[in-house]
């Protein structure tokens, strides 16, 4: 995927951390990722990326580690390594898992948890990018991610 098949359609960044325990909890069949693949990959009217998060100082930040991960997880977004950490803290990713919705501008419409927050069973950001295409009113971004590990951007 380039930037240029990203411009002009609404997404959904995920940060993740393939050993996180909450990312690998997410990964599993059933899990959050699984069902937010299901609804938006493939899609023309949005995208998903997978945004590699770095939860331990000493972690090395390499495409290479992630293909088998992804692999075995059978997810098939892909991974955006912010090597830098600049989009991180642009968006205001503290923690991995998490969720972050731009609109087609690119602009920042929502941030928060990745997993639902009541029984529907649908990833709380899932709900929000259907807002965002429904052009419907946002939930206030969401800074309670208060499960995941907490990822190191002070290193990069």
């Amino acid at each position: 995927m380039s930037e240029a098949g990203l411009r002009g359609r609404p997404g959904l960044m995920i940060w993740l951390d393939p050993m996180c325990p909450q990312v690998q909890d997410a990964a599993v069949p059933g899990g959050a990722l699984r069902k937010m693949e299901s609804r938006w990959m493939p899609t023309d009217s949005a995208w998903v990326v997978y945004v590699a998060a770095r939860t331990r100082a000493d972690q090395v930040m390499d495409p290479q580690m992630w293909r088998p991960w992804m692999k075995e997880m059978r997810l098939r977004g892909p991974v955006l390594v912010d090597s830098s950490g600049s989009l991180s803290r642009t968006l205001g990713a503290e923690l991995a898992p998490a969720a972050a919705v731009v609109d087609e501008n690119g602009v920042l419409r929502w941030r928060g948890p990745l997993r639902p927050e009541d029984s529907t069973g649908i990833p709380l950001a899932s709900e929000v990018l259907d807002s965002v295409l429904a052009r419907r009113a946002l939930p206030a971004p969401d800074d309670r991610v208060d499960e995941g590990c907490p990822m190191r951007d002070r290193v990069w």
